[in-house]
């Protein structure tokens, strides 16, 4: 399309008058950086600012700091001013509540933690010559939050 031209549309000219005209290129094409792995209020500012409208998405992340851009799409490449970009946020791990196991017996404390998607490491927590199996805590204590997956210590008297 033109922009803008020396004379004006409708003018009366001279056969063979030279009119210099600005054609449009079309949209400036802007280079999309890649913001995986960064903070995501940082990424989102970075490209707001290269002109492009930002989507966030949220999602529970193992492996992906709370906070930190799990995803981009599109990760690369080009785009142009008003093109859309969306950013998945970490929210870090699922955390559960390690519960009350105190009293319980070896195999319904375990069931308890296990059920959460704990991992149970038995460990017994008395001298006492013959095994009661009774749950006398955990470590970390009830009450406590934690990733799902972690280890928790279950005391057995």
């Amino acid at each position: 399309q033109v922009l803008t031209a020396s004379q004006e549309a409708g003018a009366q000219l001279k056969p063979g008058t030279v009119i210099d005209m600005t054609v449009s290129k079309g949209p400036e094409p802007i280079t999309i950086p890649d913001t995986t792995g960064g903070q995501a209020d940082a990424a989102v500012k970075q490209l707001e600012d290269l002109g492009f409208e930002v989507s966030v998405k949220e999602e529970n992340s193992a492996t992906v700091g709370a906070g930190l851009v799990i995803a981009q799409d599109p990760k690369s490449g080009t785009g142009k001013r008003g093109d859309t970009i969306t950013l998945t946020r970490s929210l870090g791990p699922v955390m559960v509540t390690i519960p009350s196991v105190r009293l319980k017996s070896t195999e319904e404390a375990t069931k308890l933690l296990t059920d959460l998607d704990l991992k149970v490491e038995v460990r017994m927590s008395s001298d006492f010559p013959i095994a009661l199996n009774i749950a006398s805590g955990t470590d970390p204590a009830e009450g406590t939050s934690v990733p799902v997956g972690s280890t928790v210590v279950l005391f057995i008297a």
